[in-house]
């Protein structure tokens, strides 16, 4: 199972957006990519993330760590 935050540092690199450009599109901190903060990300944030990133939240969480905070 892959960690939401390796995941989400993957899916920006591969659509070549930096993670101050994330920070400033979405209004959400940079700090989303520790594994830190992992645990503190709330489903408002998921549902913004897969809007930014064109995905079903679905799609942006399968098989990673945020599956847990999504159906929980």
């Amino acid at each position: 199972m892959e960690l939401f935050c390796d995941r989400l540092k993957r899916l920006l690199q591969e659509r070549g957006i930096s993670a101050n450009q994330f920070e400033v599109d979405t209004g959400i901190a940079r700090r989303i990519l520790c594994r830190s903060y992992e645990r503190k990300i709330r489903r408002a944030s998921f549902m913004a993330i897969a809007y930014y990133l064109d995905m079903r939240v679905e799609d942006l969480i399968a098989d990673s760590t945020a599956e847990d905070h999504w159906y929980a």
